[in-house]
């Protein structure tokens, strides 16, 4: 598979997470939200995507949205600030797993890498980053 079709998978694949991972419910609580993503490739191209993470059904549930569409990843872990995505994928022939690894580096900011691992090939990677847009809550009464 060609470096440019591996970036655009890696960075589709980012799109939905699924699972739980979290120590404690404030772990959790941080990440929920909208968050604007890029990542770069090996050759220094970059591509941009969201997430967003909710909690459903007592699991936290991440979406991300790219040109590429929705994908789904196999597991969310967090251990603090520490968060790691994973998937594992089947296209084209080619097996595999995608791994985003990020850590809160500041208020409403993710920085890390992503990688992906064939069967049979060499890995890749990039650096990743993501940033929690702001949200205001207007629920209540208003005149």
């Amino acid at each position: 598979m060609k470096p440019k079709l591996l970036f655009a998978l890696t960075l589709a694949l980012t799109s939905l997470a699924i699972g739980a991972g979290a120590k404690n419910q404030s772990d959790t609580d941080n990440l929920i939200g909208t968050w604007d993503v890029k990542g770069t490739a090996p050759n220094g191209d970059t591509r941009e995507s969201l997430l967003t993470f909710e909690q459903k059904n007592g699991k936290l549930d991440c979406v991300a949205s790219g040109e590429w569409g929705d994908m789904e990843m196999d597991s969310v872990d967090i251990d603090g600030k520490k968060v790691v995505l994973e998937m594992k994928f089947d296209r084209d022939g080619a097996t595999g797993s995608l791994k985003v690894a990020a850590t809160e580096t500041g208020d409403g900011k993710l920085a890390g890498t992503w990688s992906i691992e064939r069967d049979g090939a060499d890995k890749i990677s990039g650096a990743w980053q993501a940033t929690k847009r702001k949200t205001v809550d207007l629920t209540g009464s208003w005149l």
